[in-house]
């Protein structure tokens, strides 16, 4: 299994769609139509348990109605020769679905271990609110990009506002589309206001990376073609990524070991994975059970539709 299904874009334009159909003859159409429409057979095989049981797990769907849709569906396969008697009974049996759920959640348990890198969170955090307290520059900005989930040049030039102990007002998103929302709420992991306070005093300092670098103005932050932010930007990233990418090795190298990926080793102690690191614990830890992971990931980066894909890196990690 190369990553999760529950996460892909066919299984999550499904579930809304499901989810958005009303009446019980409709909602079983429309779940014979997206499992006909998923041409890989191991995917096919698990759609209707992940669906269903997650459903379930969420109370989004009550066991009774959710029989009540499979044993309209195996009539509606039934009656319209839309699939074979023993398909029907794995598709849409809630007991088949149960077992078919459970080694399904074993795979991702040992596809987890085999594959991606268990994390601490604690550790993280304790981590990164030692190091903003440091008096070296650097070593704070990489503890508020991993306390934040943002760049370094965000963190730099963007503005910071506490709303509550554990959320954030953030305005200075970089790599952004039209249409997407001048500020937005982001979950931090420490203090907020704390972390308001840290920034504001990173920003003051005017290290002599900000040589010949003002400070952004914000009104003009959101128009992607600014001349001022690119400079800013890439002057900013000039004369700090060389210094931040070997404070990151010598500070995290046993945190963020070098991993397998398709028989090629890759060294993730980079300063972006500790945006991976960030989702991962917002995503396990924060996320409203209600919201879906890759919804709510792409949101709390500032990522728009069509984005969702660069919201994804977090996959690597796990908690345990």
């Amino acid at each position: 299994m190369q990553a999760r299904f529950d996460q892909s874009p066919v299984f999550q334009l499904a579930k809304i769609k499901f989810q958005d159909t009303e009446g019980l003859d409709k909602k079983a159409k429309c779940l014979i139509e997206s499992l006909i429409g998923i041409e890989n057979y191991q995917e096919r095989k698990i759609f209707v348990s992940v669906l269903a049981l997650d459903l379930l797990e969420k109370n989004q769907i009550g066991k009774g109605y959710m029989r009540s849709i499979l044993s309209k569906a195996r009539k509606i396969c039934r009656e319209n020769n839309i699939l074979d008697n023993e398909s029907i009974k794995k598709y849409f049996s809630i007991d088949e679905l149960e077992e078919i759920y459970k080694n399904e959640t074993q795979e991702r348990v040992d596809y987890l271990r085999e594959n991606c890198i268990k994390i601490d969170p604690d550790e993280f955090i304790k981590k990164y609110e030692k190091l903003l307290e440091a008096s070296s520059y650097f070593k704070r900005i990489i503890a508020l990009c991993g306390l934040t989930g943002r760049r370094s040049s965000e963190i730099l030039l963007g503005k910071f506002e506490a709303l509550t102990t554990d959320k954030m007002l953030f305005t200075g998103q970089l790599k952004k589309v039209p249409g997407q929302m001048k500020s937005i709420e982001i979950p931090v992991l420490t203090s907020a206001f704390k972390l308001e306070k840290a920034i504001d005093q990173l920003q003051k300092e005017r290290s002599p990376i900000y040589h010949h670098v003002q400070k952004a103005d914000f009104e003009t932050w959101h128009n992607e073609n600014s001349p001022l932010i690119s400079s800013h930007v890439v002057s900013l990233n000039a004369k700090t990524s060389s210094k931040l990418s070997r404070l990151m090795k010598e500070l995290f190298r046993e945190m963020l070991p070098k991993i397998e990926i398709e028989g090629k080793t890759k060294d993730i102690c980079k300063l972006h994975s500790l945006r991976g690191v960030y989702i991962r614990v917002c995503v396990d830890f924060i996320r409203p059970k209600s919201i879906e992971e890759a919804f709510y990931a792409a949101q709390i980066l500032g990522h728009a539709k069509g984005q969702d894909s660069a919201s994804q890196h977090y996959r690597i990690f796990y908690c345990e």
